[in-house]
């Protein structure tokens, strides 16, 4: 029972040190830097709204629709 708490301390402790590191690559460094976490999850967000703006009538609807992604994506980073 030890070691399986060992292990999912040390899983946590990992998945907390990748998700700070993606932060400064992400927000801090001067240059793009290409983080993994960060596109996964800006593309995943991407394809869920740009399957509801495929319904849309009008481009004001899509707009309106688009205009979502970004606040929504930052949010979704888990820092």
């Amino acid at each position: 029972m030890m070691f399986v708490r060992i292990i999912v301390g040390l899983t946590g402790l990992a998945l907390v040190v990748m998700t700070v590191v993606a932060a400064v690559k992400t927000f801090v460094l001067p240059r793009g830097v290409n983080v993994w976490l960060t596109q996964t999850i800006f593309h995943g967000i991407n394809k869920l709204f740009r399957l509801r703006a495929k319904k849309a009538k009008s481009y004001e609807e899509v707009d309106r629709v688009m205009a979502m992604y970004a606040p929504l994506a930052l949010v979704m980073m888990p820092a």
